[in-house]
């Protein structure tokens, strides 16, 4: 890595992370943040400019003689990212592609075309457009192009719609959303690589939800137990792995979301050319041995990979989600079980947000282990020795 010069797309902790293993393999990495109080405010390769501000962006590349960019764990920089690759022609996932893997109409309607199980679904361009179609089915209101959980409705029989559609399109910069059915079944993610046009590895997980927010994921687990039939889990796997090659991705990795209904049916939900949040690198690198974040940035760089095996090993996370907000004062824990990595991302005196999107984490917990009752009831036995003291 040592001709690579990197801008990260967001100044956080999870850039910073992968960034201290890019530089002792001699690159050279920058952060670009418009949050100018970010986790990496006070690196001396930071700057304050907002990364979707393709502009400002340009004029910094040029500038630092950057020769690449990367994103992980968040969609919001990714049609930035997509466009100034192709723009500057820089490594990395493309514009075309980009734009698609950001557009939910987009992505279902490639998935339908292809044959591919998908919700009943129409787009919403604005409020007039709010008819709809079919009734007596549970419905979901979506933007377009956000990420995160964030401006998803449910609508029922007596909701407001003109309403929930104006909140919905404050999370949207297309100003476009998506109605579509809401599906039944059990939900989980998946994890998968692609090497030269072809989608070679697909990791499945189970999912954990809020119980403050049920469409938020706070937590995952490997290997895949919701379902037990392995010939099921194979068709699933197969299924994915088309679904990716069939989108256009050609190197990298993508972060899939899915529901498995009663009737047996594989829904894909989305698909982002990305790592996963929510501790997923942090569980990969366990669970297979490897970095994904840094295959994926030499792979995109013609560097050799390392090889992604599953291990004979059970991985279970999970993030630290707040009923609140406010200022931290203290931080408590009755007692710390062996086997456990806590990590906590804020201090005394940093503000903690009210867990209402998949960003708003305080911490969180891994451990890993044989054994997937006894570690699964070592983090939550963990999270609920937690106490925060807020001011």
């Amino acid at each position: 890595m040592k001709n690579l010069r990197i801008l990260f797309f967001g100044g956080t902790f999870v850039n910073y992370e992968i960034s201290k293993m890019c530089i002792k393999l001699g690159a050279k990495c920058f952060f670009s943040d418009r949050n100018k109080d970010c986790f990496v405010s006070r690196n001396k390769n930071f700057i304050n400019i907002d990364f979707n501000d393709r502009k400002k962006v340009i004029k910094f590349i040029r500038k630092k003689k950057i020769n690449f960019l990367y994103i992980s764990q968040s969609d919001v920089g990714i049609r930035s990212l997509g466009y100034l690759n192709t723009k500057l022609k820089l490594p990395g996932i493309n514009y075309n592609l980009a734009k698609i893997l950001t557009n939910k109409v987009k992505i279902r309607k490639i998935l339908t075309k292809n044959g591919f199980y998908q919700p009943i679904f129409f787009e919403v361009k604005n409020k007039k457009n709010s008819k709809i179609n079919f009734s007596k089915k549970n419905l979901l209101l979506k933007p377009i192009d956000s990420s995160g959980s964030r401006g998803i409705f449910e609508i029922r029989q007596n909701s407001n719609l003109k309403y929930l559609i104006s909140k919905s399109l404050k999370f949207s910069k297309s100003k476009k959303l998506i109605i579509e059915e809401k599906i039944s079944g059990i939900e989980f993610g998946a994890q998968t690589f692609s090497i030269n046009g072809e989608c070679k590895h697909v990791i499945l997980h189970n999912d954990f939800m809020s119980t403050i927010n049920n469409k938020i994921p706070v937590g995952h687990a490997m290997p895949f137990t919701f379902i037990k039939n392995k010939l099921e889990k194979t068709k699933i796997k197969i299924i994915i792995s088309k679904a990716v090659d069939v989108l256009g991705v050609k190197n990298g990795p993508c972060n899939v979301d899915c529901i498995y209904t009663k009737n047996n049916k594989l829904v894909i939900l989305e698909i982002s050319p990305r790592v996963g949040a929510t501790c997923l690198p942090q569980m990969l690198n366990i669970y297979t041995g490897v970095d994904w974040d840094l295959n994926t940035i030499k792979i995109h760089n013609s560097l050799k990979i390392e090889k992604i095996r599953e291990r004979k090993i059970h991985v279970v996370a999970k993030v630290l989600e707040s009923k609140k907000t406010g200022v931290l004062k203290e931080i408590v824990f009755t007692k710390k079980y062996k086997n456990i990595k806590l990590r906590f991302l804020v201090k005394k005196e940093q503000k903690i947000n009210k867990f209402i999107d998949g960003s708003k984490l305080f911490g969180y917990v891994i451990s890993s282990g044989k054994n997937y009752k006894k570690i699964l009831n070592r983090i939550n036995l963990t999270i609920k020795s937690i106490k925060i003291i807020l001011k």
